[in-house]
């Protein structure tokens, strides 16, 4: 499995932060949404969806990870999830699977998706196709909230420093 992390058409709304640098690297409680997932799954390799004004600026800061490369990952399965979503507690591997798709409310936080299905995806018309595939799941309760603006951010630190704290605690963390 790998893991690639998203921005979709929303990021729009996280301007002014997210001018120089794509919304997943944006700190809300101890670190960025990447930091975590990285954390939470060590194994996985990771790859990234960022805009183009951004893609090769993200590509020499981090050139362990994959960006913009959508044909790579299509070789295996891949767990997609939205740069704008900040999760509650550490996902659940077991809940993660290909009969489901986690939204927010009516916005998807992740979804894992086969090498065929990524296929289907193009920079052109990539949120849309996302969330037809994402329809044809059986819908699951992400959970955590999808920043909008960057005062959802700010309102939501407190609650994100402490479970992150508590994060570390592996023995006493509900995953959901």
């Amino acid at each position: 499995m790998r893991l690639l992390i998203y921005e979709d058409q929303q990021c729009s709304g996280l301007a002014p932060l997210a001018l120089m640098r794509p919304v997943f690297e944006l700190i809300c409680g101890r670190e960025s949404l990447r930091k975590r997932l990285q954390r939470w799954f060590p194994k996985l390799s990771t790859g990234v969806r960022v805009r183009p004004v951004l893609a090769e600026v993200y590509a020499e800061q981090h050139p362990q990870i994959s960006v913009n490369d959508l044909i790579g990952a299509q070789e295996q399965t891949t767990l997609l999830v939205n740069g704008r979503w900040v999760p509650e507690f550490q996902i659940n591997p077991d809940r993660i699977t290909l009969d489901h798709a986690g939204f927010v409310g009516t916005e998807l936080a992740w979804i894992l998706l086969e090498p065929e299905e990524l296929k289907l995806l193009c920079d052109d018309d990539f949120d849309s196709i996302l969330l037809r595939i994402a329809g044809m799941r059986r819908t699951a309760e992400a959970g955590g909230q999808i920043m909008r603006y960057p005062w959802d951010l700010v309102a939501r630190n407190r609650l994100q420093l402490i479970r992150d704290y508590f994060d570390f605690d592996v023995s006493n963390n509900p995953k959901i």
